[in-house]
């Protein structure tokens, strides 16, 4: 193996030992508690893309409503949870088309129902009283959403702090309760949740880079592949005896 075919393997493997094996550093915070995350550390090697998941999910509940209003209501209610996580002072959560991720910062997780309610039969308010003809319960369904969104390289760096350092940074998010009534006449709806909907979920923030290698793997891998060469050169030389020593003859 000559001297140019030596420098020509340090830097092939250099090469492969760059850019050929993809890692990634996954945190997970459960909804509920503190978004805190660490920056990505560079030293670590060449970041690909930073990618968050969010997934919600929702259990039950009951919703009694009641028509307050002289007028029939007709529409659509939309009773679950949602989260928010407009608010990211910290880093910068816009994609590619400069749009912040998910749908403008929220994922939806809700049940719907469409209803027709009778115009008041003189309950009065603050009663939520759910019996026909004027009012109606609903009951929530176990739903589970799931939404992601990568982070364009160009905002990397934005924010008070930025996904890039050694540091932590924080991802505020707010989780709420959805009870949306939309159609004809929904404005004097009123409406108590007994119980709530319950929810659960989390938020992950995924780093994929390929690592800087050690050089003491990159001079393993070169002996081993140095010593491939030359024990073929021994077999070419032997005919095929692939001992490093001498065979004694009979």
């Amino acid at each position: 193996m000559t001297s140019k075919q030596i420098t020509r393997l340090f830097y092939g493997l250099l090469a492969f030992g760059s850019f050929s094996f993809a890692d990634t550093i996954t945190q997970k915070v459960d909804l509920g508690s503190d978004g805190i995350f660490d920056q990505f550390d560079c030293s670590k090697g060449i970041l690909n893309f930073i990618r968050l998941d969010l997934t919600l999910n929702i259990y039950g509940g009951q919703i009694n409503y009641d028509n307050d209003s002289a007028s029939e209501a007709i529409g659509t209610l939309l009773f679950g949870a949602a989260v928010d996580i407009k608010d990211t002072s910290d880093v910068s959560l816009l994609d590619s088309s400069y749009q912040l991720i998910f749908d403008n910062g929220n994922v939806y997780a809700f049940t719907s129902f469409d209803f027709i309610l009778a115009p008041d039969n003189g309950d009065g308010k603050n009663n939520y009283d759910e019996s026909a003809p004027d009012g109606a319960i609903a009951i929530g369904t176990d739903k589970t959403v799931s939404d992601s969104g990568f982070i364009a390289s160009s905002f990397w760096s934005q924010g008070n702090k930025g996904f890039l350092g050694t540091g932590k940074f924080v991802i505020p998010y707010s989780l709420i309760s959805l009870t949306e009534f939309s159609g004809e006449n929904v404005t004097e709806i009123e409406y108590s949740c007994t119980p709530p909907v319950w929810t659960d979920g989390s938020l992950t923030l995924t780093y994929d880079y390929n690592p800087i290698p050690e050089p003491g793997g990159l001079c393993l891998m070169a002996a081993g592949v140095f010593t491939s060469f030359i024990r073929k050169k021994y077999e070419r030389l032997l005919g095929g005896n692939t001992s490093f020593g001498y065979e004694i003859p009979d």
